[in-house]
């Protein structure tokens, strides 16, 4: 969950620095005519949480059903088990440490490491560049 939520939040820098800087300029535009902030205004605008929860729900189906077999077919050199659909499942969903994977999926913890950052990140990244709807935009691709 933590490197999910650090995937959309680097996704969305540029946006929460726009709406920052706004809020900074509006603050010392108000300052300086003396006029009162209201405190809520200092308050970071929150993210709809119902967004971040579908969004994670389709992360979580895409994984399951792997539909172009992309993640299926993506595993360590000459065992198949250690796929990334496999992986992204015991690591993200159900929340194994990489120990435990590894003894499951019949590899050393360095290798299915390796391959995780090396091949699986890069797909689960690209999905969620492609699918992200954080803040409910609607020029995401399908």
């Amino acid at each position: 969950m933590t490197w999910f939520n650090t995937c959309l939040r680097n996704q969305y820098k540029d946006e929460i620095r726009a709406v920052e800087r706004d809020r900074s300029h509006r603050q010392s535009v108000w300052q300086s005519d003396e006029v009162e902030l209201d405190p809520l205004d200092r308050v970071a605008s929150g993210i709809d949480a119902t967004l971040l929860l579908n969004t994670w729900e389709s992360f979580v189906q895409w994984i399951k059903d792997d539909p172009d077999n992309l993640l299926k077919a993506c595993h360590i050199e000459n065992n198949p088990k250690a796929n990334c659909q496999l992986l992204a499942y015991l690591r993200l969903v159900i929340g194994k440490e990489w120990q435990e994977i590894a003894e499951e999926v019949g590899s050393s913890r360095g290798a299915v490491t390796s391959h995780w950052s090396r091949k699986c990140q890069p797909l689960l990244r690209e999905w969620l560049d492609k699918n992200q709807r954080l803040f409910g935009e609607d020029n995401y691709e399908r």
